[in-house]
């Protein structure tokens, strides 16, 4: 029985711990975005429009679901 429990406590403790992961980030004041282009195969990007186009943006509150439409509207 005390194995049970200790193995209970720590699929519990992680479990919580995974979601308190997911929403560390939720409604904090977004500082500053930075926009790092890998594998460029055309030099004319223009990071200030792409900035401009997205929902996320400085100065306002973060949240995930904004946030994987930008990542799918930058894709």
């Amino acid at each position: 029985m005390n194995k049970t429990f200790k193995l209970l406590s720590a699929i519990l403790f992680f479990l919580c711990s995974y979601v308190a992961a997911d929403y560390s980030f939720e409604n904090k004041k977004i500082e500053d975005i930075q926009i790092s282009i890998e594998n460029l195969t055309d030099s004319t990007s223009n990071t200030a429009a792409l900035l401009k186009s997205l929902a996320t943006q400085r100065g306002s509150y973060f949240s995930q679901e904004i946030f994987d439409a930008d990542l799918k509207k930058m894709a």
